[in-house]
This record gives C-alpha cells, structure tokens and sequence, in this order.
C-alpha cells in the first residue's frame, strides 16, 4: 500500500461566488461539487462555510501550483459557474 499521498501536505483552499453565481448559491453546495470533480487520490474536507464562501483543506495535490491549476479548471464552468478561488 502507497503511503504518497498521504504524506502530501494539506492545502487551505478558500472558493467564494461571483457575481455571476446564481441567486442564492450556497457554499457548502459549491464545495460539494468542487470535491466531486477532485482526481482521483485527491480528498477534501469542507471546513468553514460563511455568506458566499468556503474553506475546504485539500490533500493529493503534488504542489501548490498543480492544485491551483486544478482547481481554476473546475471552478467558474458548469455546476461551478461564478465561483472562483481566492
């Protein structure tokens, strides 16, 4: 059994709606799909939701940068419209 990703360190990863989210998007659904669209080996754990903005911790990613990477091409398209990372 591969212990890589588990020794990969967790990323903070905050996602917040735009103006181009729907009305009455919530966070905790916008995290939930985020999560979903993960690769596989990647995990997430939804942390704080507040008004139009969620905190997840993020494991698997090899680095900062792929995770980013990862995460700008999910978000903003599809069930992810006008959401973004910040």
């Amino acid at each position: 059994m591969s212990t890589a990703s588990a020794a990969r360190p967790p990323y903070e990863v905050r996602i917040e709606a735009t103006d181009r989210a729907p009305a009455g998007a919530a966070p905790e659904t916008a995290a939930v799909r985020l999560i979903v669209q993960l690769p596989a080996g990647w995990t997430a754990e939804l942390g704080h939701c507040e008004s139009l903005r969620a905190t997840l911790s993020v494991t698997g990613a090899d680095s900062a940068r792929d995770l980013a990477e990862v995460l700008d091409g999910l978000l903003g398209t599809g069930a992810l419209l006008g959401w973004v990372r910040v």
